[in-house]
């Protein structure tokens, strides 16, 4: 009888090759019950049975070269998309950045607009009164000094002229000197806000050329999920990295559950800390829930696998809410699972949420309840904004729904 182990069989299935595996079945087992010959069948016949066999083993080669190319290239895909994933998460940190940036320079360039609106109007004001002592000092020039000072009736008189002389023509020359400073000032101030506009052109153009190099990586990310959901092989080693990135995913959580001190145990029965709330936590984000804790039949490969958690569907950039008072004990991106973010709430108890666009908070901060950690993402197989959450006891996943307050 021809075994071949299962996991080939669903790749044969899938590749269409199966029909061919029963064809050399059937050959090899004619062949095996043909008569010797000369007894019965014409020799033509045996030969081209057995050419038939060949060809289709032969087939069959090239189909299971074929997958463990396919195997490879998805893991290549897989692999690509965590780097598109890594990629627009630094992307968008760098358009905070930019953004941050611009809102300065324009703070800055209101700044410099209110204080030359200012000088102007001072600059103005000793510019009237400029006009007005050039106009009395050309008349005093037509006049001549010496002549204001003949008319004096006393030594006294001509004292107090000569004196109030002097004082008007260095009062109009500070008048001057300050008009000249004024315009110096306005000249620099004008300068410096067409500097600080270049400057502002520079961060919009950097800014716009991000969200563009961002959308054409969307887009990547995009054309390769059709891909890898397009090609049914692939199903087999999908499912199994999302299991390895669950296990890994357990393994962190049960160092984290290791390198925590004990606590005394409770002498009580009642339930206390998170325990206590089971049924009455609010969601962590406004939204729908779109998939269940627990197996599940994938309904594009038809097959079965376990979701941890369930999925919200909400706006990008969506506040992401902590269930629960704690300590984040992991925050970070981690592979499929993009930024994610763990609070540990004492008790064994932790949540857990992922696909975050942004994380507010860093490992070993403390979180209260109904604190916003984060904001929603869109790095999940999904591609729509969605949060992954998850509630664990001892590291283990529980039904979150079981601790949701559904009223």
């Amino acid at each position: 009888m021809l075994y071949l182990p299962q996991k080939v069989l669903t790749l044969l299935t899938a590749a269409g090759i199966l029909p061919m595996v029963a064809l050399a079945a059937w050959v090899v087992l004619a062949v095996g019950h043909m008569p010797a010959h000369g007894e019965e069948g014409p020799p033509r016949k045996l030969e081209h049975l057995k050419e038939r066999r060949s060809e289709t083993q032969q087939q069959m080669e090239e189909r299971q070269r074929d997958i463990r190319t396919f195997s490879r290239e998805e893991k290549d895909v897989i692999d690509s998309l965590n780097e598109i994933d890594l990629s627009i998460d630094a992307a968008r940190k760098r358009i905070a950045g930019a953004q941050k940036e611009l809102q300065t320079l324009e703070d800055e360039i209101s700044g410099v607009l209110a204080k030359s609106e200012s000088v102007k109007a001072a600059l103005h004001a000793r510019k009237t009164h400029a006009d007005e002592r050039m106009v009395s000092l050309y008349k005093l020039n037509r006049l001549g000094r010496m002549q204001v000072l003949a008319g004096a009736d006393s030594l006294t008189d001509f004292l107090r002229r000569r004196n109030a002389l002097a004082h008007i023509l260095e009062e109009d020359r500070a008048t001057l000197a300050d008009y000249k400073e004024r315009r110096t000032a306005l000249s620099e101030l004008s300068e410096r806000l067409d500097r600080q506009r270049a400057r502002r052109a520079t961060v919009k153009e950097t800014y716009s050329r991000e969200l563009a190099d961002m959308e054409h990586r969307r887009t990547q990310r995009a054309a390769l999920l059709r891909e890898i959901r397009d090609r049914k092989a692939l199903r087999e080693a999908s499912l199994a990295a999302l299991r390895r990135q669950a296990a890994a995913l357990d393994e962190k959580i049960a160092s984290f559950r290791i390198e925590k001190p004990k606590k005394a145990p409770s002498t009580g029965n009642a339930p206390t800390g998170f325990a206590r709330l089971k049924g009455l936590l609010k969601l962590p984000v406004e939204g729908r829930i779109i998939s269940s804790f627990g197996p599940y039949r994938n309904k594009e490969y038809g097959v079965m696998n376990f979701q941890s958690g369930i999925d919200i569907q909400a706006d990008r950039g969506a506040p992401i809410r902590s269930v629960h008072g704690g300590r984040v004990i992991f925050s970070n991106w981690f592979k499929g699972y993009g930024n994610m973010i763990i609070i540990d709430h004492e008790d064994h108890y932790y949540t857990l949420y992922a696909h975050a666009e942004e994380l507010f908070k860093r490992k070993g901060d403390p979180v209260h309840a109904d604190e916003v950690i984060g904001t929603v993402g869109d790095s999940g197989a999904v591609g729509d904004p969605v949060l992954h959450f998850e509630v664990r006891h001892h590291g283990k996943p529980v039904d979150p729904m079981t601790w949701l307050n559904k009223g």
